[in-house]
């Protein structure tokens, strides 16, 4: 293919078409789609319907198989955009910060929906855009003036199917991750409250009362104890910086805060420790620490008084929610002694080993997920910039026996 032969997007789709509305009826359901019901990935995935003389008025209107596209910052670099398809009566109306595009003639709409999506084609859209700072929008011109390759009704259609194959795998890990996720909310719950018996498996309260014991944070396994988290620990904020922390701190981790910002402690442990974050964006929030690393003002390092696992306790203390302790201000910062008051169910060290495993090979399972989703955004961020630009063509095959 010559590389000169190009279409301007306007060549392939109306932009901002005309909606056929004559048969619709007041009380005919319509689809409705706001910019928050799709995706940055351009998934539509909050489906409603409306009355069509309740959004008649004041929404941008669509006919089935037709492309939306966002035109306000940050929405359109983000991704956001649908491709219509099972509307309600075949009309639906959304936003009007969406430009409508609908394909001309043979051309593929779904070629047009992954055109669209690409990074890419955003980027070069910003230089369309006007408006004020902050309520900037794509022009209509952009899709005039943007051009890509030109490919024939089936070429278009095997690249779409291709890119197709990828969403469709990426959502399955997704649905997967999301699955796993609520899987561990579920565990994390179990065994932080129920714990595991001699035999590994969780108690029964139900089945076997006789297990628990009444306590300050209700039922709890009789093995267990209830203790403080000022007891359980020794928590020390970041102390005064000095020059040689200043001069190692591109060699050891630094926790705390946005950046490093007024006096930081040089800690060395022997261990794994439960580091909270004290305020801003990071406030209540756990990370776990070993060796050497400075903390500065804005975190809490917990040290373990009695015999508990670090990996135990950074799960309970992210359970517990810490963010709630906050006290109440313009920059939100934890109140360290009201959460050293705060009670705690605390296992036998061997028990806590065992649950810590438990949760460490959940968390495995969920990060392996992560990875091959990461992964298949790559590969399909690969495949957008080769298929979508004429660089590799796509040959016919059977795609219903590929497999990625």
């Amino acid at each position: 293919m010559n590389a000169q032969e190009t279409n301007a997007i306007a060549d392939l789709a109306e932009v901002n078409p005309r909606v056929d509305l004559q048969r619709m009826r007041e009380d005919t359901p319509v689809s409705f789609i706001r910019m928050s019901d799709v995706t940055e990935s351009g998934q539509w995935v909050n489906r409603q319907e409306r009355r069509f003389d309740d959004v008649r008025f004041g929404y941008t209107p669509f006919a089935e198989d037709d492309v939306l596209f966002a035109k306000i910052t940050p929405c359109m670099e983000n991704g956001k955009g649908a491709h219509a398809i099972g509307l309600a009566n075949g009309v639906g109306f959304g936003s009007t910060e969406f430009h409508v595009l609908r394909a001309r003639g043979e051309n593929s709409a779904r070629f047009l929906f992954h055109c669209l999506q690409d990074s890419n084609t955003r980027m070069r859209a910003i230089a369309f855009m006007g408006g004020s700072a902050g309520q900037q929008r794509v022009q209509s011109d952009f899709f005039t003036n943007f051009r890509v390759p030109k490919l024939g009704i089936a070429e278009q259609s095997r690249i779409a199917a291709v890119l197709d194959t990828v969403d469709e795998a990426i959502s399955k890990t997704g649905a997967v991750i999301a699955k796993l996720r609520q899987v561990r909310v579920g565990l994390l719950h179990d065994l932080l409250t129920r714990g595991l018996d001699q035999h590994g498996q969780l108690r029964d309260p139900i089945a076997h009362p006789e297990q628990f014991q009444d306590s300050p944070l209700g039922q709890i396994p009789k093995e267990w104890e209830v203790t403080s988290l000022g007891e359980a620990l020794s928590m020390q904020a970041g102390e005064m910086l000095t020059s040689e922390d200043v001069s190692e701190m591109g060699t050891y981790p630094v926790f705390g805060g946005n950046g490093v910002r007024g006096f930081t402690s040089r800690f060395t442990h022997h261990g794994r420790y439960a580091i909270i974050g004290r305020q801003g964006a990071l406030c209540g929030n756990i990370v776990m620490a070993s060796g050497k690393f400075f903390a500065t003002e804005h975190a809490v390092v917990c040290a373990p008084v009695k015999k508990i696992s670090a990996g135990w306790l950074a799960c309970y203390l992210t359970r517990m929610n810490l963010n709630r302790f906050s006290e109440s201000s313009a920059q939100p910062g934890l109140s360290v002694q009201k959460i050293s008051f705060q009670k705690i169910a605390l296992p036998k060290i061997e028990e806590q080993t065992i649950i810590e495993a438990q949760l460490d090979a959940a968390d495995k399972s969920l990060s392996a997920e992560e990875n091959e989703k990461a992964k298949l955004h790559h590969l399909k961020s690969g495949l957008m910039t080769d298929l979508l630009t004429g660089r590799v063509r796509v040959p016919v095959l059977d795609l219903s026996t590929t497999k990625l």
